[in-house]
């Protein structure tokens, strides 16, 4: 299956597997090869076909994320090991948090030096008064 989406911003793309334990899947965009989710851990449930989330909580499913850059997007998953011949899986899109504000350098340099000012009068002002 192919997923089309355009991202205006940054984001982290997270694919999971999510049908039955042990598959793991190249991870393509335009035919251009992005990644492979990991291997397969043992144990837990057999399928997580109905809660996505709780695939990428575990860490013994297949699992594989990368950061995105704005742009169009055409991503496929194909099903490399897939112990029933095809496979299930899951992505998420998480916006990366918006980066911190910074106070330009002139502008807190002019903040600084009226604050030093402030203070320079009122000290000024407390030595005429005694």
């Amino acid at each position: 299956m192919t997923f089309q989406f355009t991202l205006t911003a940054e984001a982290v793309l997270s694919v999971v597997d999510g049908g039955f334990a042990g598959d793991r899947f190249f991870v393509l965009n335009d035919n251009v090869f992005l990644g492979l989710t990991s291997m397969p851990g043992d144990g837990g449930p057999l399928t997580y076909i109905d809660d996505f989330d709780a695939a990428f909580a575990d860490a013994r499913w297949s699992q594989f994320s990368t950061v995105l850059q704005p742009g169009l997007y055409n991503l496929t998953g194909i099903a490399t090991e897939a112990p029933l011949g095809g496979g299930v899986g899951g992505i998420r899109l998480s916006e990366l948090p918006p980066a911190a504000s910074v106070i330009p350098v002139p502008g807190a340099l002019g903040l600084m030096l009226s604050g030093i000012a402030l203070v320079g009068c009122a000290l000024r002002t407390r030595r005429s008064n005694a």
